[in-house]
């Protein structure tokens, strides 16, 4: 029992996917080993992060995207609220905990963990910061291919491809 908490993305890619989305795909539904079926795989989701008692982030998520309401309930997370994380992460790779206090304090709650500033803490910093990174890039890059293939294939017909869509939840 505590603090656990789940970064998710998904992504709907349509009935006929692009041949770029196909590869992803066919990739998917080989390493799943699933059998034919008649419609193609249309969405893929994944957990970009997990973390254990990481109050701070936890904090972080129900100030900005939850409108301070904590509760355990999925909630949207825009692209943009990634990056104003990470740059608060970045901010952060110095281990100064001071500046640490004042933009990603810990925060009590029921089987939250502790609210020291301790190697613990660090280590959700860093390793947040890396994957959020990692991810913002792919994202972006995702975002830029699409409107490539669109203004492509616009002549021969609608593209069928989303965006990521990420969601935060957390449960205690």
């Amino acid at each position: 029992m505590g603090l656990d908490m789940y970064l998710e993305g998904s992504k709907f890619i349509g009935h006929n996917p692009p041949t770029e989305e196909r590869e992803l795909v066919d990739a998917v539904r080989s390493g799943l080993n699933l059998p034919d079926c008649e419609s193609a795989l249309s969405s893929v989701k994944t957990s970009i992060m997990q973390w254990r008692k990481a109050n701070h982030i936890h904090k972080w998520f129900v100030d900005n995207c939850q409108a301070g309401e904590d509760n355990c309930e999925r909630h949207e997370v825009k692209l943009a609220d990634l990056e104003k994380l990470h740059g608060v992460l970045g901010q952060l790779m110095g281990h100064d905990e001071k500046l640490a206090a004042e933009l990603l304090p810990p925060c009590a709650g029921f089987f939250f963990g502790n609210t020291e500033l301790d190697e613990y803490y660090w280590d959700d910093v860093d390793r947040t910061h890396a994957v959020l990174g990692d991810w913002i890039d792919f994202i972006k890059k995702d975002e830029e291919r699409r409107k490539t293939n669109r203004q492509q294939s616009l002549e021969r017909y609608p593209p069928m491809s989303w965006g990521w869509e990420l969601y935060y939840q957390a449960s205690w």
